[in-house]
């Protein structure tokens, strides 16, 4: 950690399947933990015993959150066959949890993990670094714009 520099504002945590629910756990019980939180297929009704848990953190985490001063994103991404359920939900919250879904139509829950890591890569990235844009003058830095 000494030799790089770390913004600790600036942080994305990852998961695909079981560790994209465990992300989104994360987010619930946690959600100034990291600054964007990135959950690729989470296996939210997969697993036998899981859905009614996650079901009633997120309950608890949309009635938490609107009592609560922290802002941050969530990334959701899947698959061609899988249905993101949490998007819809958490759209209630407005503008604390900014939430991006982006469905990758050709990939199932195995082969789409490596585009979501690319996506959650390029996501996390893009609003960690600046931009720069070009002018007649070259290229000038621009500020990104915080979640």
């Amino acid at each position: 950690a000494s030799r790089f520099k770390i913004d600790e504002r600036q942080q994305t945590i990852y998961g695909h399947s079981l560790s994209g629910l465990t992300v989104v756990r994360m987010l619930f019980e946690h959600p100034d933990a990291f600054s964007r939180f990135a959950a690729s297929c989470p296996t939210i009704g997969g697993v036998e015993g899981l859905l009614p848990d996650v079901l009633a953190m997120e309950t608890a985490f949309i009635r938490e959150m609107g009592k609560s001063d922290v802002h941050t994103s969530l990334l959701l991404l899947w698959g061609g066959q899988e249905r993101p359920a949490l998007a819809r939900d958490l759209a209630v919250l407005g503008d604390k949890v900014k939430v991006e879904t982006f469905v990758f139509p050709q990939d199932d829950h195995v082969s789409a993990s490596l585009a979501t890591l690319g996506r959650s890569l390029q996501r996390a990235l893009a609003l960690a670094l600046p931009s720069t844009t070009q002018d007649e003058k070259g290229p000038t830095k621009r500020s990104t714009q915080q979640p």
